[in-house]
């Protein structure tokens, strides 16, 4: 699968392809300015639903994490009393989990409205889709409630952020001869934040280790966009993770 086609297939539906296009618009004037006399590309003729891939390869990670802090918190570098300001459901949160996890074709989310006395049946707000799905989510445990001992978290993302500036490092080092080994070393990184993300997701992050994460996976930096936020937060003090490890 080329890269153009990986790059949209997040976004496949109305408000992932809508998210990807507010992506775009925020960062581009951003890679203006950093890249200067650099920037080869025409900005007017940029269609946003659909921008260069020579062009995507520029972005990083910093510049997502920057973009869903400004997305949750209305700043791309929120202080410690912030609070979220937009979240999402419950429900598109088991979409995308299940998106990620189990991807077997086309699913019915049509919402079950012939089940308006419920009858038993469940809540008639909710699909067959996620009728189906729902119990397999819970007990692969995707909608953890996270790890029991929070104060070792600092210590693991410690040890992960420290790998990552080893290969941003190793990205920097390339020459001017050496843009696709640099552009892979970035691809490598973004990868490695992505299923950071998904295995927090799943998984007791104090449990976790950097060698847990495989460099040869090539996840592209836009699969971070299937992890969506959640509106399900026991307390304050658990939001400041939805930034690298987002919350269920």
């Amino acid at each position: 699968m080329d890269l153009t086609i990986r790059i949209r297939a997040p976004f496949c539906r109305e408000d992932r392809r809508r998210r990807f296009k507010e992506f775009v618009v925020w960062v581009i004037p951003k890679l203006k300015a950093e890249m200067g006399a650099d920037f080869r590309w025409d900005e007017g003729a940029i269609q946003f639903e659909y921008p260069p891939v020579s062009l995507m390869y520029y972005i990083t990670d910093t510049h997502i994490i920057q973009y869903l802090n400004k997305y949750a918190y209305s700043q791309e570098q929120p202080t410690g009393d912030v609070v979220t300001i937009r979240s999402e459901s419950t429900v598109d949160f088991i979409k995308s989990a299940i998106a990620i996890h189990h991807p077997a074709g086309p699913v019915d989310w049509t919402p079950d409205i012939t089940n308006t006395v419920c009858g038993g049946r469940g809540n008639p707000a909710r699909s067959a889709g996620i009728k189906e799905i729902g119990p397999r989510v819970g007990n692969l445990q995707i909608k953890g409630r996270g790890p029991p001992k929070r104060d070792q978290r600092p210590l693991m993302l410690k040890k992960f952020e420290a790998m990552l500036l080893i290969l941003l490092k190793l990205a920097n080092e390339c020459g001017e001869g050496q843009i696709v080994k640099k552009s892979q070393y970035r691809a490598v990184r973004t990868g490695l934040l992505m299923q950071w993300n998904a295995a927090a997701r799943g998984d007791n992050t104090n449990e976790l280790s950097p060698s847990d994460f495989k460099a040869e996976a090539w996840f592209d930096w836009l699969f971070l966009f299937r992890m969506l936020w959640s509106k399900n937060l026991t307390k304050q003090s658990d939001i400041q993770d939805q930034v690298v490890f987002p919350a269920a």
